[in-house]
This record gives C-alpha cells, structure tokens and sequence, in this order.
C-alpha cells in the first residue's frame, strides 16, 4: 500500500524508537481500545491509557520460556496495581519519556493472569509482554528505508 500523496510532517509525524536498555521501574504509558473489565468481549469506544512500571522477575521465564531479559526482543512487566493492558490492547503502543517527547519502547504482544485459577488476563496479578521494538532497529531501517539516526532520539550515536 501507498500513500497518494506524502502527509505533512504538521498532521502526522512518525514516533521516535526508545534505543536504551529497558530497566525494572522504568515508567511507561500503554494504550489501546481493549476491553475495560476482564473476561469482556466489547472493546472500549474510548482510546484508554494508563501508566505502569517494568518490573521483571523469575515469573516472566515462568510463564514466557521465550523471555530471557527485558534487553531482548521481549519485555516482561508484571502487573500488581491492577494498572495493565487488557484482551484487545495487542499491537498497541508502550511509550516513556525521553528528552521531553514520546518514544516508542514496546508493542503488546500477550498477558495472563499468574494464577490459573482466574480467567482474568488482565489487571491486578496479571504478566504482559512486549515486543520491544528498539531490538528490531536494523530491521525497520532496512525494511522502511529510514535512517535509524532518523529512527531514533537525537542520540549523537554512530552507527
């Protein structure tokens, strides 16, 4: 697919890729249209947010054998606040603040509850996990074309 015509850098402007390791208690937003109460199969009319802390531990090899550390392709955030994202936030983004603007740090991927006797996926005592994107830097750059110095904060970084 492409665009007709180029979109002014004024309407739409791309998000920058957060590049730095992610760490437990880094702040983040996660956003999505999900549902609002779990075990629910309407979506939210409504684009929702809420802000959480990465934090990571053993639960996140537990119950993600595919999860290493939060350096990796994956990131893990354990939920014990009930701040999380819910069923239908998939592909959605988690962003923090950098130099005072929005970077792109993650992508829903999945969730579930720690206990197997609920069916909530979502909320308090529940695990999410993320794509984290920065990982995939040298792919978007060479399957969009862009620069990742143009990808990424202004990092004075050589690559």
């Amino acid at each position: 697919m492409s665009l007709e015509k180029p979109v002014p850098s004024s309407v739409a402007t791309p998000i920058k890729i957060y590049l730095f390791r992610v760490y437990n208690k880094l702040l983040v937003t996660v956003a999505g249209w999900g549902v609002t109460k779990a075990g629910s199969v309407t979506p939210s009319n409504t684009l929702l947010k809420t802000v959480v802390n990465i934090f990571s531990s053993s639960n996140c090899t537990k119950y993600n054998p595919n999860w290493t550390t939060n350096y990796g392709a994956r990131l893990c955030q354990e939920s014990y606040n009930g701040n999380d994202s819910c069923q239908g936030d998939s592909g959605g983004p988690q962003v923090t603040l950098y130099g005072g603007e929005q970077v792109l740090v993650g992508v829903k991927s999945k969730g579930r509850n720690k206990n197997p006797k609920f069916t909530n996926k979502c909320g308090k005592n529940n695990i999410a996990y993320y794509t984290r994107v920065g990982y995939f830097l040298n792919f978007i750059s060479n399957e969009t074309g862009v620069s990742p110095r143009n990808l990424t904060p202004d990092l004075n970084i050589q690559f």
